[in-house]
């Protein structure tokens, strides 16, 4: 008699055993041993198929998320997520709806719906499904900026009476015309006129200004509303001829950059002989200031008026800026600007910041100045580059972005209009080829890029976010390819008993995905190019629910129900794998990348015969009885 091996053809993708539960012995048993092949009386009833999903909730970095980090639902029912992973048993076929929703929103976002569509197989029969699901990551915000607006708010007194201010229906406020909106975009002239109302009118003058508003931009998220105050002191004109004549003066000083106002004072003077103020003529420690000198009608254009503003910047150094204010009615906008730039930041012309140690460079040409509305920008006015990481981060496409301030300015050189240039290095040229200059919404920007000496050149026109990005798209090639792997096993062990007995089934499958990254970019000859270029193809595997998690030998089992007088004599294993083809373009490159993923493995296929009852005795030929009690046979 020719011996059967248990275990013939095992190998490391594949291996099965048998448990006896329920106290029954199962021995080794062949239809070569002369064994009676006459089923016994009655009949067994197998028990229903069963179907598992198994798998693993992922960040798209491929590491397993933290418990507590999401909520798991399958087929609506609550599933625990044990370290990320899961399992799920079931003996429903058709699509199964998977639900992934982040706690942890500070790190993930967004719900992940998937779905598993489970194919029915025989009864007393298992299959396994695998499932990766990828949670992403939280967004990375881009910086963003958006434009200060300012909100006009005026108090209104008569000049006979500076102490108590006019209600509001005493008086009509109009701005360039029209009456007064909400807020009014930095950047503005706006001529006020203020008129007085109901028996006022036919007593106070009317009061008149131009107020320019300084434009700048906050990041978004910040309070962007600044409130422009102003103080109007409306002549008294009833009865006899006036003796006094009134000059209004304001100041308003926005803080950026941690400027922080010491002092701002009225400075009067005939001539060169300065005169002292009565009143409060000078406030401390805050950013807005009001003051109304009255005066004799005959000395209306004896003085001049200067209002000084004394300031530290960031680092606690002071500061003093002086402005001219000889008209009737004043109103002094500013902004102080408390950046201290380091020595290195500065090339000469303009100060870059955060541009680190990538072989980004910022270059204004000599000669080339900026201005802004035909207007020169003042000298004290910081004309700054800054890089926006955090854009570069948000995607991965951007390889670079930018922000020039003043907002808005504009370059020229003897009268003519000029450009400013930025470069960077890190990546080479001839990986990506061409890339795009874009605006802060990513759309085509003003101005160019040029490849020179290994370098990207954008030739910038005047100041807004700016950056540069490259081409990048993927699509599924074709249909993917299905493998199906079959592996028949022998088991060849009895039920030696009057009754049905329930065996459980161990086995081994394949789960997750795998790619190789490396070879897909080995024509990338820079890095730093090779570098992004991964980043970019894992993150949209990512997207697709795929990341590099193949993994070997993982363990199922299900219970079979074997018959009294009946041998389980072997089973097949089918493994069912999906390779599908994703192509890239990225720059000038285009990559092809096959990925590998598990699908499903089932148990099925499950062979016996019956022997007649009297044949009991055990032909276990060299394998271990399972008995009461148990234990599993391990695969050598």
């Amino acid at each position: 008699m020719k011996k059967k091996s248990f275990f013939s053809g095992f190998n490391a993708k594949m291996a099965l055993a048998i448990v006896a539960l329920s106290g029954a012995l199962l021995t080794g048993c062949y239809k070569d041993d002369g064994l009676d092949v006459n089923g016994p009386a009655g009949e067994v009833i197998l028990p229903n198929a069963t179907y598992t999903i198994t798998g693993s909730v992922v960040n798209p970095n491929g590491e397993l998320i933290a418990n507590g980090d999401a909520t798991m639902t399958i087929g609506g029912a609550s599933v625990e997520l044990n370290g990320g992973s899961f399992t799920y048993q079931t003996e429903t076929t058709g699509p199964v709806a998977i639900v992934v929703t982040p706690k942890n929103t500070k790190v993930y976002k967004g719900t992940v719906t998937t779905t598993v569509d489970i194919q029915e197989v025989a009864a007393g029969q298992a299959a396994v499904y695998n499932k990766t699901i990828v949670l992403p990551f939280a967004d990375v915000v881009p910086t963003e900026f958006i434009d200060v607006e300012y909100k006009l708010e005026t108090s209104v007194y008569g000049s006979d009476n500076l102490t108590n201010a006019w209600n509001n229906e005493d008086y009509t406020v109009k701005v360039n015309n029209a009456n007064v909106k909400e807020t009014y975009d930095g950047g503005t002239i706006l001529n006020v006129v203020i008129t007085p109302n109901g028996d006022k009118a036919s007593k106070y003058g009317n009061y008149t200004t131009v107020i320019t508003l300084p434009k700048y931009q906050v990041e978004k998220g910040e309070n962007n509303i600044v409130s422009m105050p102003l103080t109007a002191i409306l002549p008294y004109i009833e009865g006899p001829a006036q003796e006094y004549v009134y000059k209004n003066f304001n100041a308003n000083f926005i803080l950026i950059n941690g400027a922080e106002v010491t002092s701002i004072e009225l400075k009067k003077s005939e001539g060169t002989t300065p005169i002292v103020l009565d009143g409060k003529f000078k406030v401390e420690g805050i950013n807005y200031f009001s003051y109304t000198d009255e005066l004799k009608k005959e000395d209306a254009n004896k003085y001049t008026y200067k209002i000084e503003v004394n300031y530290k910047d960031q680092k606690g150094a002071s500061h003093t800026k002086e402005y001219d204010c000889n008209a009737d009615n004043n109103v002094v906008a500013d902004l102080l600007d408390g950046f201290v730039p380091a020595d290195d930041t500065w090339n000469g012309s303009l100060y870059q910041i955060d541009f680190g140690n990538s072989g980004d460079e910022a270059n204004m040409a000599p000669g080339v100045y900026p201005y802004y509305k035909d207007i020169n920008v003042p000298a004290d006015v910081n004309v700054v580059i800054n890089r926006l990481s955090k854009n570069e981060i948000a995607d991965l496409t951007v390889l670079r972005m930018y922000r020039g301030t003043p907002d808005g300015i504009k370059f020229a050189k003897d009268g003519s209009a000029a450009d400013i240039t930025v470069s960077f290095n890190e990546f080479g040229t001839e990986d990506f080829g061409e890339v795009t200059l874009v605006n802060a919404n990513l759309d085509k920007a003003d101005g160019s890029i040029s490849a020179t000496d290994g370098a990207y050149v954008l030739t910038i026109p005047h100041f807004s976010t700016f950056g540069a990005k490259i081409d990048f798209s993927s699509e599924e090639s074709g249909t993917p390819t299905e493998k199906k792997e079959k592996t028949e096993r022998e088991i060849g062990k009895k039920n030696d008993t009057d009754y049905a007995v329930n065996a459980t089934i161990r086995y081994y499958y394949n789960t997750g995905s795998k790619f190789d990254i490396d070879e897909a970019v080995k024509d990338f000859t820079n890095d730093k190019a090779k570098e992004r270029a991964k980043a970019l193809i894992l993150n949209d595997l990512a997207s697709k629910n795929i990341v590099n998690n193949w993994e070997e030998k993982k363990t199922a089992e299900f219970i079979y129900t074997v018959a009294p007088y009946t041998c389980l004599e072997s089973a097949t294993i089918e493994a069912l794998t999906k390779v599908t083809t994703y192509k890239y373009k990225i720059g000038s490159k285009e990559v092809t990348l096959d990925v590998t993923t598990a699908v499903k493995t089932e148990v099925k296929d499950v062979k016996t015969f019956t022997f007649g009852h009297g044949h009991g005795h055990s032909h276990d030929h060299g394998h271990g009885d399972l008995n009461a009690g148990g234990g599993i046979i391990e695969a050598e």
